[in-house]
């Protein structure tokens, strides 16, 4: 099958491809060069796709036979079907795309093993036959069938079980799983209903129409079978070769970099990190990466700002450096004066250890000596360096003279113990006042950061010193409850602003502003007005419902907002979830099937990207000049949806459970039906809010102006 042929080629090859026993002329690997495993992978699928390669436990897959497979979908929702195939040929394997690969380290315990790709088109053609039912039409067949997945992307993942036999690790395939996304897919199913072509034609039409709830429905079914279609193949290359055999053995050192080799860089440090951060390497004069041992910090905070201290770290670790990846390089090439730079993302970094601090926050004095831990998850990070060349001893080496280092983390955590000399109720709110705030405090203070960054000298490898400092003093201020205007264009400043507005002001209004409640959100009247030539031809009309979740949603990215009264605005959003309680009235139809109701009703949505554009004209009004929003446009992106009708079919509970049980199971798809219809429902929402804060202030004063 496609899954099967998809995961085989992907792993087989993989693992495969540099055994020890193969022919010479078979390129091999070594262990963990995720790029090579790709390199070889397609080499080895386009020359033994048709052939295959027994010797090396390679099967042919163009085409690829699959004898039988069944899939079975007994669940109670919209499609009930039983499906038998056998003497199915796969084509299109060999058109396969291996985008990235994942792990396939030296300890196959600890190691991920993973591929990602996608094929130009994979064709099934073969035997079925048919039982069951799709809505409420039942559905019998047998025949010929073929089934056409346009563009599908796949990704496939296991988790080996190892044993020892004569020193050696032999491998057993524990846990796998492999998934598939087609952009499209086609289905023929020839003699459905014993010969009625009207009704055979009709079905078939009715599959295309609606592939994607087809194939959501059966997927899981179709990727439990491919598994273990996988796993039996899979076994056969594990009892022939021992996995010391599947790889070349790695050299202990990489090959020095060309100059400026950006990629050769870049796979060389983070060669450092991940396997050999657990110990020190003399070679290269580096100490243990992993944890590193951090001996003493000090930061002094001015005693004239809102928080004057000195916070002092001693005989510290730090956690989490062998999992930073290097993702970009800029530089290194021969001239030993240019800047260079890398870009890295990290999975967490902590700093771990003793701390002790004296100073003052805002009035509050401030003391305490212990334990702290601060950690700093997701991270994005930009190391830049320059310096000149140093000669000594006849060589010529490059003395670093300025090192900056610009961090941006996910989340941030704090505790401190025994802040205040041991007051637990002080250090507790302190420490929960710190994580509460954490991204807001290192927003406020990263220019002061950066510039303390410039004077800052510890003895311990750059990047682990940046790293740390940015870490630790973002602890150093307080977020304003009022935060000052913004200067114009600062997008920074202004989602920093707006973010403020929904987590700490949404529950109530805000008279300066013009600001409504925001959460709950009162919403007078939505229409969701969806035409009738669609699959999905509804009017919903929502009428004094609550709007929920505004509070937790964030905003990301912001552009526009300068002096041009003219140009676009943009803010980028991100929202956990929103909900729409309340009454409702519904008419139209869903697919096939009629739907009407009135009652209340809960529409929800789960991890929402939002994008609101806007642009205006100047008003004058009074001697002062506003914005007057005239173009809004609102698109969302939720990765779930969640339909509750009530009363729907005038209170027939029958059909109602049966309607919202087919709303939920469907409501990817009835989402991207209406998609359009309800961004323009909340643009209407949205666009009342906006407009009600330009109109109420003048523009100018919405901003400060930037001092020379």
């Amino acid at each position: 099958m496609l899954l099967l042929q998809l995961s085989c080629v992907a792993l087989l090859v993989c693992l495969a491809c540099g055994a020890s026993n193969f022919p010479p002329e078979l390129p091999r690997c070594k262990i963990g060069d995720t790029a090579c495993i790709i390199n070889v992978s397609h080499t080895l699928v386009r020359q033994y796709a048709r052939t295959g390669y027994p010797a090396a436990g390679f099967p042919q897959v163009e085409p690829f036979l699959v004898k039988r497979f069944d899939i079975s979908d007994g669940r109670s929702g919209s499609l009930n079907l039983k499906l038998n195939f056998k003497d199915v040929n796969v084509e299109g394997l060999s058109g396969v795309k291996f985008d990235r690969a994942v792990g396939f380290g030296p300890d196959p315990a600890t190691s991920k093993f993973e591929m990602y790709g996608s094929f130009p088109k994979i064709v099934l053609r073969g035997k079925y036959v048919a039982d069951g039912r799709i809505l409420i039409l039942p559905i019998r067949g047998d025949g010929d069938a073929e089934i056409i997945l346009h563009n599908p992307k796949f990704s496939v993942k296991f988790k080996p079980g190892t044993q020892q036999r004569n020193g050696r690790t032999f491998l057993s395939v524990d846990k796998l799983k492999v998934l598939v996304e087609p952009q499209k897919m086609n289905i023929r199913l020839a003699n459905l209903f014993n010969g009625d072509q009207a009704l055979g034609a009709n079905l078939n039409q009715f599959l295309n129409d609606n592939w994607v709830e087809v194939w959501s429905e059966l997927h899981p079914s179709i990727h439990v079978a491919i598994a273990e279609i996988m796993k039996t193949i899979l076994s056969q290359l594990f009892k022939r070769f021992a996995y010391e055999d599947l790889f070349l053995e790695n050299s202990e050192d990489p090959v020095p970099c060309k100059f400026g080799d950006g990629k050769c860089i870049a796979k060389f440090v983070n060669s450092l990190f991940s396997r050999r951060s657990g110990e020190a390497d003399p070679s290269l004069n580096l100490r243990r990466l992993d944890p590193l041992k951090v001996h003493r910090i000090v930061i002094e905070q001015p005693s004239d700002s809102g928080v004057g201290l000195t916070l002092n770290f001693t005989d510290n670790l730090m956690y989490g450096i062998k999992d930073l990846r290097v993702v970009g390089v800029k530089g290194f090439g021969k001239n030993l004066s240019e800047p260079h730079s890398l870009k890295m993302v990290g999975k967490t970094l902590s700093l771990v250890g003793p701390y002790k601090i004296n100073g003052k926050v805002l009035i509050l004095p401030i003391s305490g000596s212990g334990n702290s831990n601060i950690t700093m998850s997701n991270t994005k990070s930009v190391v830049r360096l320059s310096g000149q060349p140093l000669e000594k001893d006849g060589e010529t080496y490059l003395d670093v003279t300025d090192l900056k280092l610009n961090m941006k983390a996910e989340s941030i955590s704090f505790q401190f113990a025994n802040l205040f000399n041991g007051d637990k109720a002080l250090g507790d709110n302190m420490n929960a006042f710190l994580n509460e705030n954490s991204q807001a405090i290192y927003q406020e203070t990263r220019a002061a950061l950066e510039r303390a960054f410039r004077g800052f000298r510890v003895n311990m490898p750059g990047i682990a010193v940046s790293i740390l400092f940015c870490l630790i003093v973002s602890t150093q201020a307080l977020f304003p409850d009022d935060p000052v205007p913004c200067k114009y264009g600062d997008g920074k400043c202004i989602a920093n602003f707006a973010n403020t507005l929904f987590s700490k002001r949404s529950g109530k209004e805000d008279p300066s502003l013009n600001l409504w409640q925001l959460d709950p959100l009162k919403v007078d009247k939505m229409v969701i007005n969806q035409a009738g030539n669609s699959a999905v031809g509804i009017k919903l009309t929502f009428t004094d419902n609550m709007l929920y979740g505004i509070k937790d949603q964030r905003v990301v990215g912001v552009k526009g907002f300068g002096k041009n009264l003219t140009e676009q605005h943009e803010l980028r959003v991100l929202a956990k979830s929103y909900s729409l309680v309340g009454p409702y009235n519904i008419q139209g139809k869903v697919l096939i099937l009629p739907i009407s109701g009135t009652g209340v009703s809960n529409m929800s949505m789960s991890n929402i990207k939002m994008i609101i554009r806007f642009s205006g004209q100047p008003l004058e009004k009074d001697g002062e000049t506003y914005l007057d929003v005239t173009n809004f446009k609102l698109t969302l992106k939720p990765a779930s949806n969640s339909y509750l009708f009530t009363n729907l079919f005038n209170g027939d509970k029958a059909l109602g459970d049966n309607m919202n049980a087919f709303l939920n199971e469907n409501s990817d798809a009835i989402y991207q039906e209406t998609s359009q219809s309800t961004d323009r429902a909340f643009s209407d929402l949205f666009l009342g809010l906006v407009k009600g804060v330009f109109a109420h202030r003048p523009y100018a004063k919405l901003f400060m102006e930037e001092k020379l």
